[in-house]
């Protein structure tokens, strides 16, 4: 880790080694939104059961928060509103189906949030509560579902037909959870970025390119995107 700015680039006299993996090395990691941890998922050998680490970069105190032999880790939610804490997918129950838990950072508990009745994907709004959810069909299509709230029922959404369903991508929720930003390309030839109504299900889509995808062009933050696209329509073609 080196600090890097624009007039002096990377301070390399004052770069710290935060990780001491020597065997695949590291290929996917995030930083959580309190600045001090550094998350990043590590398999033993190719054998994709990837665990969680976690490194304090002040204190360079390690910690393995999932720490199970056979199950395989997800990070599935990071927020800015909650910089402490990290939704997790883990198939514990089922080697199939990841249910989402909630780790907290500064004490490490792990906590399971929710069972998984068959879902392939959470989705957590910016309270990182989980409020969405894509469950498969047997037809190969998709439904997208969402909760009110913890306490609401799940309800159907919105479908994605067979041939469209590897261009789904759920993006996130607005800031204000009243809906939700997805890349599809029904009733299109290439993904678009789509508004979907959290109530409704009614869609608006909001950025489209009809020669080109959408889904690599989408940055981060998400929510500071959607709050950009909501009310208005962009054609990137022109």
């Amino acid at each position: 880790m080196a600090q890097i700015s624009a007039e002096a680039g990377v301070d390399w006299a004052a770069a710290r080694v935060i990780t001491d993996d020597t065997d695949r090395g590291i290929r996917q990691f995030e930083w959580a939104h309190d600045g001090h941890h550094l998350l990043y998922l590590q398999d033993i050998g190719g054998d994709e059961n990837w665990r969680l680490h976690n490194v304090g970069v002040h204190t360079m105190a390690r910690r393995d928060p999932t720490p199970f032999d056979g199950m395989q880790t997800q990070i599935t939610g990071l927020e800015r509103n909650r910089p402490d804490e990290v939704l997790l997918g883990l198939n514990k129950a089922n080697p199939e189906l990841h249910e989402a838990y909630r780790l907290d950072l500064p004490s490490g508990e792990l906590a399971k949030e929710i069972d998984n009745p068959g879902f392939i994907a959470w989705v957590n709004d910016t309270e990182l509560i989980v409020r969405g959810a894509v469950a498969p069909q047997l037809d190969g299509s998709f439904t997208l579902l969402v909760r009110d709230d913890t306490d609401s029922e799940w309800r159907e959404l919105l479908a994605i037909p067979a041939e469209d369903a590897e261009s789904l991508n759920v993006v996130g929720f607005s800031p204000d959870g009243h809906s939700l930003l997805i890349t599809s390309s029904v009733g299109a030839q290439t993904s678009r970025v789509v508004g979907v109504d959290a109530a409704t299900g009614a869609t608006e889509v909001l950025a489209e390119d009809w020669q080109d995808t959408l889904y690599e062009r989408l940055v981060f933050p998400v929510h500071w995107l959607a709050a950009e696209l909501t009310g208005r329509r962009t054609d990137t073609s022109a």
